[in-house]
């Protein structure tokens, strides 16, 4: 299925989704009242304010005559790739983030239709890298780097 719309209508559209979904998530974070604003006021108000930018992008790009775009859904195939590969991290305490984060990545770039062995196993050995040297020894996260 292949659905044309206006460029502007999907970026003010994603923006909607983004600022509605964070203003539900949050929707329970007190606000607080006058001067005295709570944890939840920034967020809000951030919201919020994604929301209106959303709102004036899509209307501005549904009366105006601009590029247009093709969005097309994935293949059910490659959507139970990109499900596998977010799953495998379940198995990080038993095979630890090294192992768990380079069998994600060759999973979540199987489905591609350019895919290369050699390049996705390139991608996932710098992936792992930087997954290890952020989590592990930059935001020291008690996760296992290696199996147990």
């Amino acid at each position: 299925m292949t659905l044309r719309i206006p460029q502007d209508v999907a970026a003010g559209l994603l923006l909607m989704a983004i600022g509605g979904f964070f203003l539900w998530w949050g929707w329970d974070y007190p606000v607080g009242r006058g001067w005295r604003v709570g944890p939840g006021w920034m967020p809000h108000a951030v919201c919020i304010v994604l929301l209106a930018l959303g709102a004036l992008i899509a209307l501005r790009g549904a009366r105006a005559q601009g590029r247009r775009i093709a969005i097309a859904m994935p293949p059910p195939v490659a959507l139970w790739w990109v499900v596998v590969a977010t799953m495998s991290f379940v198995a990080i305490e038993r095979l630890g983030l090294a192992v768990t984060a380079f069998v994600a990545a060759v999973l979540a770039s199987l489905p591609s239709p350019d895919f290369r062995w050699r390049d996705s196993l390139v991608f996932a050995s710098v992936l792992t890298v930087f997954c290890v040297a952020l989590f592990v020894y930059g935001l020291k996260q008690p996760l296992p780097v290696w199996p147990q």
